[in-house]
């Protein structure tokens, strides 16, 4: 079978059974894909509520996408322009909540931040970067009054 037909195969519905026969490095990773949540939760909306927090919140991911029973998500941010090596992470308590608090960042920091979904086999997608700066408008006006 070429390599053409053989992934037609793999990705039809309904054909998961035929991903075990001839299990390679490719079939493996291409059932791994049908494990974990194959995309990440959209509507995703970033706010300040004080210095240090920001609210993130989202739309749930629909069921089709979740490849499996959807633990939660997970909502991953580092301070912008740092690389993503120090990015830090946190759990929702369950599949059914939708937003996070974000405590104890930097007061007038620029954060990026991504969101992804879980299942018990992994991590899904991470969605694009968002962007906020933390700190409120007086904090903005006494700084543009320092300049």
């Amino acid at each position: 079978m070429h390599r053409k037909e053989s992934w037609e195969k793999m990705r039809s519905p309904g054909q998961y059974g035929a991903l075990l026969i001839g299990v390679n490095s490719i079939v493996l990773k291409v059932l791994l894909f049908f494990l974990v949540p194959s995309r990440a939760p959209s509507n995703i909306q970033l706010s300040n509520l004080q210095s240090a927090e920001v609210k993130v919140q989202w739309d749930p991911l629909p069921q089709q996408y979740a490849n499996g029973q959807l633990l939660g998500y997970r909502v991953y941010f580092n301070e912008y322009p740092y690389y993503s090596y120090l990015e830090k992470a946190v759990n929702t308590s369950s599949a059914s909540v939708y937003m996070v608090i974000l405590r104890d960042l930097k007061a007038v920091q620029r954060y990026g931040i991504r969101v992804a979904a879980f299942t018990s086999k992994g991590v899904g997608p991470r969605s694009y970067y968002l962007y906020i700066t933390t700190g409120n408008l007086v904090t903005w006006l006494l700084l543009l009054k320092k300049k």
